[in-house]
């Protein structure tokens, strides 16, 4: 997401002839989506664990008050967001022109082995190999 591309013309560095710089106000912005999308998301979990709870409580008097996998879900599922995150970086390596390397060199060491083509990358970022 926040990855340079190899492209020189849409490169960071080329751009105004400047090194590449945020200002501070970003970070505070960014904390403060993510702070207002985990309390979005924990409440609504809370909730809809509450709501499971009372209705099995109603029937069944051995329930534990816990907070399931299957009530985040749900609640990622009822708030529209995707729970499979993983899905943006896969085509990532394409989308920038990286090169992917299994075993990178360390420090000065030639490269020896060859880059890992695009294909090879996505599947193995992909969920078919985990």
């Amino acid at each position: 997401m926040f990855m340079n591309s190899s492209i020189p013309g849409n490169n960071w560095n080329s751009i105004g002839g400047e090194p590449p710089s945020m200002w501070a106000t970003t970070f505070e912005d960014f904390h403060s989506l993510a702070v207002s999308l985990t309390r979005r998301l924990v409440q609504t979990s809370l909730f809809i664990a509450m709501s499971r709870i009372r209705s099995k409580n109603a029937s069944t008097k051995k329930v534990r008050d816990m907070v399931q996998q299957q009530d985040v879900e749900a609640a990622i599922s009822s708030l529209n967001m995707t729970s499979k995150s993983n899905e943006s970086w896969v085509g990532s390596a394409r989308r920038l022109r990286l090169d992917v390397y299994e075993n990178p060199p360390e420090g000065d060491e030639d490269f020896d082995e060859e880059r890992m083509a695009y294909e090879e990358v996505e599947r193995a970022l992909s969920d078919e190999n985990t």
